[in-house]
């Protein structure tokens, strides 16, 4: 009934990758570069989790 008041998990996922790729891009600009890749790393896993999201979003329209 209140479908309406639900975010959409893809675009709280979206946030989450794009603040991923902030703080990396700031460890990179003060030099740790190992944060900075578990970082980018983080952000990665979040990309397959949005792949797999908008898989199953398509196989559900068709």
């Amino acid at each position: 009934m209140f479908s309406f008041f639900k975010r959409d998990p893809i675009k709280t996922l979206e946030r989450k990758r794009l603040d991923k790729y902030r703080e990396a891009m700031q460890a990179q600009k003060y030099g740790d570069r190992a944060l900075q890749a578990d970082l980018y790393a983080e952000a990665e896993a979040i990309e397959q989790q949005i792949a797999t999201l908008r898989e199953n979003n398509d196989s559900a329209a068709t």
